[in-house]
C-alpha cells in the first residue's frame, strides 16, 4: 500500500482518516506489504496494526515532499511512543517488519505469509467479546495489542488483549 500527497489528499477530502478512528469499535490493519506515506497513515490509524517482517514501513517520504505535520506527529507519539514515532518519522524514514520489532515496536509483527491469518484469529478472538467491551477498549485506550504468551501452547487458544494508555 504505498500513496502520495494526491492519494494522501483525496483520503481527507473523502473523510478516510476520520471514519477509521471513529468507527465504534476496532478496526485491524493487516499490512502483509509495504506501506508508506498516506498508506502506512491508514494502518496506523487501526486500532491493531499487524505488519510483516519482510516488507517496508514508513511515513516520511522526502522524494513526494511527504512531512509530517505537528498533529500528525502527536497522532504517532500517542499510538507508538515517542521514541519510536520520532524515529520513524524523522530518522530512519522506513523500516522493515523485522527492524521496527528490533526496535521494540508493541505492534504484531510475524512472517509476511502469515498476517492474513494472524489478523483473522485476532477478528475471531474479537468477536467473541461483548460490543460494550469492544466500544469501551476502542474509546478509552490508546493503544491495544494481542499476544499470546510465550509459555503458551501452540495449538492453544490462549491469548491476551492487552490495552495500554487510558484515555479516561
Amino acid at each position: 500500500l504505498r500513496a502520495g500527497r494526491e492519494q494522501y489528499d483525496d483520503a481527507i477530502e473523502q473523510g478516510l482518516f476520520n471514519a477509521i478512528v471513529s468507527f465504534a469499535c476496532p478496526v485491524i490493519a493487516a499490512m502483509r506489504g509495504d506501506a508508506t506515506g498516506a498508506g502506512f497513515l491508514v494502518g496506523a490509524l487501526g486500532d491493531f496494526m499487524i505488519c510483516g517482517e519482510e516488507a517496508s514501513y514508513g511515513y516520511t517520504q522526502l522524494s513526494d515532499d511527504f512531512y509530517p505535520t505537528a498533529k500528525l506527529a502527536s497522532l504517532f507519539n500517542e499510538r507508538f511512543g515517542e521514541a519510536r514515532a520520532h524515529d520513524l518519522l524523522y530518522v530512519s524514514l522506513t523500516a522493515t517488519g523485522k527492524e521496527l520489532r528490533d526496535k521494540s515496536w508493541t505492534c504484531p509483527i510475524v512472517p509476511q505469509a502469515d498476517v492474513e491469518s494472524y489478523a483473522l484469529e485476532l477478528a475471531q478472538t474479537l468477536s467473541s467479546k461483548s460490543q460494550q467491551a469492544l466500544h469501551l477498549l476502542k474509546q478509552h485506550f490508546a493503544t491495544t495489542m494481542h499476544a499470546k504468551p510465550k509459555a503458551s501452547r501452540q495449538d492453544s487458544a490462549e491469548t491476551y488483549l492487552i490495552a495500554r494508555g487510558f484515555k479516561g
